[in-house]
This record gives C-alpha cells, structure tokens and sequence, in this order.
C-alpha cells in the first residue's frame, strides 16, 4: 500500500507562480482525528474571528466548493503556511488520502499540468460512485465533537463503528439533505439539533457489524495491518489475501446486484439505510456463498497477489466457475465451492 509521504513526493517544486500573502493566524488549531479540511478551516475562521464567509476564497483567490478535492499545489502551499501543517497532513486531509486503497492509479507529473500535485487524485464526485454529494453525520460523534469526518463523504461507510448506529444524510426535522458546519449543534437549513435526531440501531446485527468494521479498516479509517483479526472468514478464504480494491470493488458489484441498464437505481442513489443492507447481503454473499445452485450477481475472481482479475482471464475463471470448477493455486473465487 502506497503512503501519502508517497504520494507528496514532487510538490515542493512545482507551482511556482506568485501568490498573495498569507496571513499569519493568531489561534492555530489541530485538526481532530480524521477531520476533513473544509471542517478545519470552517474552526480556524472562527476561531480567528473571520465572520465573513469569503476570507479563505480571497485567501486562495477563489472559493472551493469542496475544499476536500483541492488539488493544485499553490493551494497546498498557501495552506500549509496559514496552518503550520505539512503537505502530508494536509492531504491527509482530503479525499485523496482513500485513493491508494480504491485502487486509483498515481497521477504521473505532466509539463501540462504544473501546478496540479502529482499524486493519486480522488476522482471527481460519482465518478466510481464512491463520494456523496454531501456527507452523512453520525449524531453520537457530533455531539462529543462537532467536527466533519473525512470517512462521511464515502459511500461505503453506512455505519459508525464506534456506536454501532447507521450514519444520517437527511435532516429529521426538515428532510433536506444535512448541512453540516463545523462547530455548530444544528441542522444549517432549519436548526434542528443534529443530536437528537434519531438513528438506527446495528448492534443487534452481527454481519451488520462485521462488515461496516471491516469497510473502515478497508478504507485506511483505522490504524493496523488488513485484513483485521477476528473477521468470520475461512481460513483459506481469497478473501483474506485480497487487497482493499478488491473487496470495495466486489462489495458494491454484488451490492448492486444489477445488469447495466435494467432499470434498477444505481446503488449511490439510494438512502444510506438502503445501501447498508445491500453491502451486508454482498458480504454474506462473498463470505458463505450463494445458496445452493445459484450463482452471485457479481462474482469475483482474485489472482495469487490477491488482485481482482479482469478482463478475458477473469472471463474465463467466471465461466469456470459456473460451471462448477474450483479454483487453482493461483486464483480463487471468491464464493466457496
């Protein structure tokens, strides 16, 4: 697995251009574990006295509507002098520290492109489905501080671990989707505290646990080597030697449980509720199998690295499968036979 010290390599010298100068900040503060940028910077204006929405925007010279996907290195560099943070725990900060565990691919430095890091960029919203429009809240870690997570804005992540609760994306009070803002107790559209808005309960869900567990582990949410212990697997499971790309990847085919154009809503556009059950089916169908006679929506194929295996060779170890083959040495299927 790749690091973000990895990934920061390159940006010292690129993006040369002027820039305006930075203010010095009386009150720096430090970002809470996991706490995305745009909720970082929402404290810092407040807690130095910047009333006005637009101080960051002429910061930087415009505002980010996502400060979570800033990507250029002039940005990063006014950042890191305003914040006393390095440019590793500044991309630490944003989306772009889940690239190396979805499987995206390191941008390669392009003369083109100067002034953009050279790292694994976080795709653009929807692109693989994996970022929400906005982030969903978890109402117990809201009220013991409130301060927007980095881990919210993913569409894997349905549950918080720590309370065994499923996150919420929609104001109980006004149905709107949250408007979360760092600091503050209420719901930005109709005040509503974010706290006493109700959640549902997966502590009573053994599978429903395990998989949401396993997800933030999945995501580099949680310090430790992957897979984690105790996960009801077999012990020769493919698995347990498959990579974090692999298992996101295989969790949201069966997940979805589609064929392309049926019809059926993709599965980022349903409600998080929706979207927990569809995962926890498609990890008790990669753990014990689908019943017998049946094969899975989605089955996945993983080579002896633990890689996914696509195209015409995972074609044909799926056919294979079908009918009934099991799997060699070098690859598995990831439902027992």
């Amino acid at each position: 697995m790749a690091t973000l010290s990895a990934f920061a390599e390159g940006v010292d010298g690129a993006g040369a251009e002027e820039r305006a100068t930075v203010p010095h900040l009386i009150n720096r503060l430090r970002p809470a574990p996991l706490e995305s940028l745009g909720s970082l910077l929402r404290r810092l204006g407040e807690a130095n006295h910047y009333r006005e929405r637009a101080w960051l925007g002429d910061l930087l010279g415009r505002h980010p509507a996502r400060p979570e996907v800033l990507r250029r290195v002039r940005d990063f560099q006014t950042l890191g002098e305003l914040t006393g943070l390095d440019r590793e725990a500044l991309i630490g900060l944003t989306l772009h520290r889940f690239a190396p565990w979805y499987g995206v691919a390191q941008r390669r430095p392009r003369p083109a492109l100067p002034a953009v890091l050279p790292i694994a960029l976080w795709p653009d919203i929807g692109a693989h489905g994996n970022t929400r429009e906005a982030p969903a809240v978890c109402p117990g870690c809201w009220g013991e501080r409130a301060v927007i997570l980095l881990p919210w804005w993913l569409h894997h992540l349905t549950a918080c671990p720590r309370h065994l609760v499923l996150l919420r994306q929609r104001c109980a009070g006004c149905a709107a989707s949250l408007r979360l803002a760092a600091g503050q107790a209420g719901c930005g559209h109709c005040g509503a505290a974010i706290t006493a808005m109700p959640t549902r309960s997966i502590a009573e869900d053994p599978d429903g646990v395990e998989v949401s567990t396993l997800l933030w582990w999945a995501t580099g949410c949680v310090d430790g080597p992957y897979p984690p212990e105790g996960l009801t697997l077999t012990a020769g499971h493919p698995l347990r030697r498959g990579g974090t790309p692999a298992l996101l990847r295989g969790l949201w085919g069966c997940g979805q449980g589609r064929e392309a154009g049926d019809g059926t809503p993709q599965l980022q556009e349903r409600g998080i509720a929706a979207v927990h059950d569809a995962l926890v089916a498609a990890w008790r169908l990669l753990r014990d199998g689908p019943p017998r006679g049946q094969g899975p929506p989605f089955p996945l194929v993983l080579d002896g690295r633990g890689e996914e295996c696509t195209g015409r060779t995972g074609r044909g170890m799926r056919d294979l499968a079908g009918r009934g083959g099991s799997g060699g040495p070098s690859w598995g299927v990831v439902h027992p036979r």
